[in-house]
């Protein structure tokens, strides 16, 4: 966690199993000059959240078995995210504020709910990819909704809508995404889908506590 700091290098680490659902691998928070490079943040309730900070550079890190991969909020400028692999989150990106490329202007980043065509050999596709969907955005409404996670109905969904841009244009793009992997991730997804329940315990047990 970097909260309200100036000049901070989190260069290969493992950010792991931080369940709670205030639970991050990695959280920066109002913080200027980062660089967050060759880490691993695997099976948390929040992978990577990006909060009101500046000049921040994100590369080649491994986003994946989150409940939610990467989350922006507030006013975050300057950042340059490249090199970066996200698979297997329950929901990919959940971003609000103000909205920036998902990208260095030149590389983008692997996202495993992306589809497309790499027609001249550059290993980046031809159409940009779009952070957010709309079975992200009911997700947040209708949690129950994680149990069609990969399933064939909703994998034909996703397609058709980035196909067709059914969603929203707000800016949030990466436009020169990846479509090789480097290194294969192997996912554990009954892991992931207890993150949720896991969260879901945790509000009941405390609102109990309030209520005795």
């Amino acid at each position: 966690m970097a909260m309200n700091s100036k000049g901070i290098d989190i260069e290969e680490n493992t950010f792991e199993k931080q369940l709670n659902y205030r639970g991050f691998g990695v959280l920066i928070y109002e913080t200027e000059d980062v660089r967050l490079e060759d880490n691993e943040l695997l099976y948390n309730h929040n992978g990577l959240s990006l909060q009101s900070s500046n000049k921040i550079l994100i590369k080649n890190n491994l986003v994946a078995g989150n409940y939610i991969g990467l989350i922006t909020e507030g006013k975050n400028s300057d950042v340059q995210i490249s090199e970066n692999r996200l698979e297997g989150n329950i929901i990919q990106t959940k971003l609000t504020g103000t909205s920036f490329p998902l990208d260095d202007g030149k590389i983008g980043n692997y996202w495993d709910d992306y589809h497309s065509y790499d027609l001249n050999g550059d290993s980046i596709g031809e159409i940009a990819y779009h952070g957010g969907s709309s079975y992200s955005s009911l997700l947040h409404q209708y949690p129950h909704l994680q149990f069609y996670f990969e399933s064939p109905a909703m994998t034909v969904w996703q397609s058709v809508e980035k196909m067709f841009s059914l969603q929203s244009d707000d800016g949030n793009t990466d436009r020169f995404p990846l479509v090789k992997q480097v290194k294969p991730f192997d996912v554990p997804y009954l892991f992931i889908m207890l993150i949720p329940l896991g969260a879901a315990l945790y509000l009941w047990t405390r609102k109990r506590r309030e209520i005795g």
